[in-house]
């Protein structure tokens, strides 16, 4: 079996998110080179957690007071 095949269930709070955003925007920029298709993984997960980051920050917007 490939990693490809294996699923991986995690849970975070939004601070984890936002932490692990920023990391895979760091790595992204500064990628070192290597195989490109090393590079869009890396875009690929970047824009996953940005879409995580955002569904957080509209959550916290929705919940406060109005």
């Amino acid at each position: 079996m490939t990693f490809e095949k294996q699923e991986v269930n995690i849970k975070l709070n939004g601070w984890a998110v936002k932490v692990l955003l920023n990391l895979l925007i760091d790595a992204h920029k500064n990628w070192p080179g290597g195989h490109p298709s090393e590079q869009e993984d890396l875009y690929i997960l970047k824009n996953g957690f940005y879409r995580a980051y955002m569904d957080c920050i509209f959550m916290m917007e929705s919940d406060k007071p109005r």
